[in-house]
């Protein structure tokens, strides 16, 4: 895959008669319709997808083919103004037939994520030469990880400032930060294996999240209409809630994730997202002794799709 990503960086470069226009952030739930900006109608219909396959994980090894897990949804999306953007967008998540990391064959399966209304602001002004834009997400608690955590909401806010180095590089910082609501602390995560007798093969039980930081530094090259790269380095951390009741502590979890992404942009309204991504988490190390970076075990690689259907 990265030998791929490398190929096709080269390709382009090579192919590369003239640079584009100045990009805006390449953001991959919607880089399709905020691209175009006020150039489209007041109502549009979007569809985004990410597939993705883990690497195997440490000792198991497979010869079949592999599960390939997805993020999917359709978004309608209305036009409040050149700069502004609301959408309500209908997710799911699928899972093909196949062997997972963990070496075990799973089905093909279906299921609801949460539905969610998004607020879009591409020009929140300037501080400087820095551009601002945002997002508001309100996520309804329609899937079945939410139903079993008695989540009642969850807030999301995207804020985007980006600085143009030159025409064709820009560079980015992007933070995100969560908020959620549920009734308890505690659930049952569905996803631990059974034994035959029913009981399980690790703990169960997992306090629910509280907050959620994720925020990186993102590098851009726009080569030219049809190819970018961007490079991300930055931390995912959440907060768990305590519960005196499960004798379970509460927790904070950090995590370092690097990511290397190639756009392909073949027409306009359809794009495609190479990636290769590797995320280390510190929160298990007690010193920095312990912590192992970039594991193969801990790498993913994935297929971005943003279309703009009309």
């Amino acid at each position: 895959m990265i030998r791929f990503l490398t190929l096709a960086v080269l390709f382009a470069f090579a192919m590369s008669s003239s640079i584009s226009a100045q990009a805006a952030v390449l953001d991959g739930d919607d880089a399709v319709v905020s691209a175009s900006g006020g150039q489209f109608k007041d109502w549009t219909l979007s569809f985004f997808s990410i597939a993705s396959v883990d690497n195997m994980r440490p000792g198991k090894s497979t010869s079949d083919a592999r599960s390939i897990s997805s993020y999917d949804y359709l978004s309608a999306n209305y036009k409040l103004d050149y700069d502004q953007r609301v959408s309500v967008r209908l997710p799911f998540y699928l899972n093909t037939d196949g062997t997972n990391a963990y070496g075990d064959k799973v089905s093909s399966e279906l299921a609801m994520a949460d539905i969610h209304v998004v607020y879009s602001n591409y020009d929140l002004g300037y501080i400087g030469d820095v551009d601002l834009s945002g997002k508001v997400k309100l996520y309804l608690p329609t899937s079945r990880r939410s139903a079993n955590s008695r989540q009642v909401t969850q807030v999301r806010l995207e804020g985007y400032a980006d600085y143009a180095i030159t025409r064709s590089i820009l560079i980015a910082y992007i933070v995100k930060p969560d908020i959620y609501w549920q009734t308890q602390t505690v659930a049952i995560n569905d996803t631990v294996p059974q034994y035959a007798d029913g009981t399980y093969m690790r703990d169960p039980r997992a306090t629910t999240q509280q907050y959620g930081l994720e925020h990186y530094i993102q590098l851009q090259w726009t080569i030219n209409s049809i190819f970018s790269l961007a490079s991300k380095t930055g931390i995912d951390e959440g907060w768990y809630h305590s519960s005196a009741a499960e004798d379970i502590d509460g927790s904070h979890v950090t995590r370092l994730r690097l990511g290397l992404d190639l756009w392909i942009r073949p027409v306009r309204g359809l794009s495609f997202t190479l990636g290769v991504s590797n995320e280390t988490n510190l929160g298990y190390a007690r010193n920095n002794d312990n912590i192992r970076f970039v594991e193969p075990e801990n790498t993913q690689y994935s297929l971005m799709t943003n279309w703009a259907i009309f």
